[in-house]
């Protein structure tokens, strides 16, 4: 070991240990080591291949306001941009001359960190006007720079424009150099800026939309938010918006469910919004999830405008994980696999060593990247005092893939389609991989066309054996899935009109449940190897902060408490990039970048301290005493005219 370095030990190679390892290796002060109980990295975000099929805990959705992934996610470089090469054609190559010379609004090309752009058709549609002929020919970001236009550069509704009028890429000699540069130094650098010219993962995003697919014909196939009931959406509006002003009164939002508030409204909107919205949308459980958590679900995509989420253009590991762990080891990170965390030994408020596979393991600092019951066993073990006994809620929604013999088309818009089969018993989410993957991710068996998908409710009854989900052996499991897709009329009237063919069941020719799940033959019932956390009614009030009763310790994840506040990929990346600041603050090192997500204006924040002070008073919401106060003046007034 090197002493003049400080020693980080890390446990888990999931989305937070990664990103706490990524922001603290920028800088040579430390030596960092992360161990993992598996051989691969990812943690219960990775894809990893099933009899040679890609496969996922889960298909992956990365919305707008996941700020502080995409932060990580532009800053890991990929040598190309997996496009989807229609006829596996090689991603054409341009000079900065060849693209000089279309520089004009009726043959109009750029480029912009080393992607080539023609932009011919929205040049009319361009929101800022004839600016835009400035850049005619020319470097994107130069102009922007220019003209003071620099905010282009993290604006994702601006990246995602262009990424539809991509046509290829600079020749590799003319292709910028800073990140090479960054890549072949010694020194790690603590901005990203000053190697930002180049194609990152997060280009590899891909807009997505969704369909709601229904089994037959009833009362709810009309279903869409601006048709909802005006009444419920009047009354869900106020009762999210309040969430937005409060404070202390927030722990008591958290410990109600949102079901109960739901039951309020239409039949209509109790669909919408729990058979759509809270499972497949949010990958809440309707039955336990809390007023203040699907309340802030809502508001985030709010300030997005709701616009679309995105998609990965590949599995989760070959899009943007293995590649920052590539980085990673470039910045001479050591990932040590198949290393389990076994017990913590310690001394007062100082951790001496953990024992990882039976071996002490040394650091100054330890980090904690491990799931919440797996950690909460270790603490256990280790006679460390915790606050994780109500942790054990788990969200049981499981992962499923479909293989067909034929090439079917499942969307016919530049964007992904995702589906929901409203009222199939398992209220089933999908989208097709193979319409939106790279040419070069091969299905083997005989596959044409692969589906992944997800069980949002395994409680429901099935329509073959009429039992739960988590009932079935997996046999069962496979052939129940199969009988949801090929009932909904929606399904196959979609195959049809896309394809102009139907399909039946021998089209089936393959079906995978995600391997963490295999049938306990004890119980009679599929259990799971790696235990969901997810936001619920229970267990916000258990949520760990970062730093621990040790001195030289601190807990990572998306069950810590964040400003994101849902379980999500970004909640991972938020801890993550919090623990690195309180890391490099303690050795007087810049911050890295965090995004807060409890950023309020001033009227806000006026508004929320108003809120405090009734609270303490055990008054009701200021939303709610304003109304009360509003209707004793209308009545006075009434009164005082009779």
């Amino acid at each position: 070991m090197n002493s003049d370095k400080i020693k980080i030990n890390i446990y888990g190679a999931g989305i937070s240990g990664l990103i706490t390892a990524f922001e603290l290796s920028k800088y040579n002060n430390f030596e960092i080591t992360i161990f993992e109980k598996s051989d691969t990295v990812g943690g219960m975000s990775k894809s990893k291949y099933i009899n040679n099929i890609p496969s996922e805990h889960s298909w992956r959705g990365y919305s707008n306001f996941y700020y502080n992934l995409i932060d990580i996610l532009k800053q890991i470089p990929i040598e190309t941009i997996c496009d989807i090469q229609k006829g596996g054609n090689s991603i054409k190559k341009y000079s900065i001359n060849d693209i000089s010379k279309h520089n004009t609004k009726n043959d109009f090309w750029c480029y912009y960190r080393n992607n080539v752009y023609n932009l011919t058709e929205f040049v009319k549609n361009h929101p800022g006007g004839s600016i835009i002929l400035k850049s005619a020919g020319k470097d994107l970001e130069q102009v922007w720079s220019e003209y003071g236009y620099e905010w282009h550069n993290n604006n994702n509704n601006v990246i995602n424009i262009l990424k539809k009028y991509k046509i290829g890429e600079l020749l590799d000699d003319e292709k910028n150099d800073n990140f090479k540069e960054y890549q072949d130094s010694n020194i790690n650098h603590s901005e990203h800026e000053h190697f930002k010219n180049y194609i990152s993962s997060f280009e590899n995003l891909k807009e997505i939309e969704f369909k709601l697919l229904f089994n037959q014909e009833n009362k709810y196939n009309s279903i869409k938010f601006y048709n909802l009931p005006f009444q419920d959406l009047i009354y869900l509006g106020y009762k999210f918006f309040k969430t937005e002003v409060v404070n202390l009164r927030k722990k008591n939002y958290y410990k109600q469910k949102f079901k109960n508030i739901l039951d309020k409204t239409s039949d209509k909107s109790q669909y919408y919004f729990g058979y759509y919205i809270c499972g497949p949308g949010a990958g809440f459980d309707l039955n336990t999830i809390s007023y203040m958590s699907f309340s802030k679900f809502i508001m985030l995509n709010v300030y997005q405008k709701f616009n679309n989420w995105n998609v990965m253009n590949k599995p989760t590991n070959e899009a943007w994980i293995n590649p920052l762990a590539d980085l990673l080891i470039k910045n001479k990170v050591q990932i040590k696999f198949n290393r389990k965390l076994n017990k913590i030994n310690f001394k007062k408020n100082i951790i001496t060593d953990c024992i990882v596979d039976n071996k002490s393991e040394y650091a100054d600092i330890h980090i904690f990247a491990t799931d919440p019951f797996n950690f909460e066993n270790i603490l256990n073990t280790s006679n460390i005092e915790n606050n994780y006994d109500m942790l054990n809620t788990i969200n049981n929604q499981m992962s499923f893939r479909i293989g067909f013999n034929k090439k079917i088309k499942f969307n016919i818009s530049d964007k992904s389609t995702g589906f929901v089969l409203m009222d199939s018993p398992f209220n089933i989410t999908f989208y097709c991989q193979s319409d939106d993957w790279c040419k070069n991710i091969k299905f083997k068996n005989n596959i044409k066309t692969l589906i992944s998908g997800t069980i949002i409710m395994p409680y429901n009854n099935s329509l073959l054996l009429n039992k739960s989900a988590l009932s079935h052996n997996l046999d069962e499991l496979k052939k129940e899935i199969i009988e949801q897709f090929i009932t909904s009329d929606d399904f196959l009237k979609l195959i049809k009109e896309y394809n102009n063919f139907t399909i039946t069941r021998r089209d089936f020719n393959y079906v995978e449940i995600y391997d963490d799940y295999y049938y306990d033959i004890k119980s009679n019932r599929l259990k799971t190897k790696n235990k969901k956390w997810v936001n619920n009614f229970i267990n916000d009030s258990f949520r760990p902060k970062y730093e621990t009763q040790f001195t030289n310790s601190y807990v990572v994840g998306s069950h810590c408490k964040t400003t994101v506040d849902v379980w999500s990929m970004e909640g991972a990346s938020e801890s993550a990039k919090k623990v690195a600041n309180i890391i490099l603050k303690k050795f007087n090192l810049p911050n890295c970048y965090i995004y807060n997500h409890n950023k309020k204006n001033i009227l806000t924040n006026f508004i929320t301290k108003m809120d405090d002070i009734l609270y303490n008073l055990n008054l009701p919401h200021i939303f709610d005493l304003i109304i009360v106060i509003c209707i004793i003046i209308f009545c006075f007034k009434l009164y005082k005219q009779i």
